[in-house]
This record gives structure tokens, sequence and C-alpha cells, in this order.
């Protein structure tokens, strides 16, 4: 690790899935389940970066959050989990993203 490196804490990370991209529903964007691996609120006025399989940072806009209502039969949505819009990748890259982080 290099010392003369700013250290940098996130406060938010989480594992992101399920990229969905439609122009008539999601306007373009492209929408991920989020689920949180640091607990800390999302903010989403701050943006984020979404981390892709081999460790790139892509820097998105965040256009929406959608709050989940966990129902416990169906057994696919845990309490925080969410939904978020993102403008700054194309679907394809989106294939490939893993998770998404804040700073503080």
């Amino acid at each position: 690790m290099d010392n003369n490196q700013p250290s940098i804490h996130y406060s938010f990370i989480g594992e992101v899935s399920n990229p969905f991209c439609s122009p008539s529903i999601t306007k373009g964007f492209v929408e991920f389940s989020v689920r949180a691996t640091k607990i800390s609120p999302f903010v989403p006025e701050k943006g984020a970066e979404l981390i892709d399989q081999d460790g790139h940072s892509y820097p998105v806009t965040i256009r929406s959050v959608g709050r989940i209502t966990p129902d416990p039969a169906v057994n696919k949505w845990r309490l925080g989990d969410f939904l978020i819009r993102v403008e700054g990748i194309t679907m394809s890259q989106a294939l490939h993203m893993r998770q998404i982080r804040q700073t503080q």
C-alpha cells in the first residue's frame, strides 16, 4: 500500500444485480436491484460509483431510488433492499457490475 495515497472511506457499499434497461419503463437508464453490505444510508443526491467484476470503477448519476417492501413468502427481497436507476453506463457494461458504493 502506498502511504502517500489518501485513504478512501465508503459510507455505503452494496451488491448490485438484475440489470434492466427499457426505453419505455426505465427511460433508457439502467436499473439494478441493490442489497446493502455495509449498513449505512444510501444518499441518492451524492451520486455513486459502480464496480465491475474486474474492479474497474464507473461514476454514475442516480436518477431514482425505489424502496421495496419484502414479501417473506417469496424470499427474493430482504429488508433494506432497494431498486436504483442510474445514468452513466450502457446495458452491456451493466451486465458486468457487481458493487455500488458511495464515499463519505
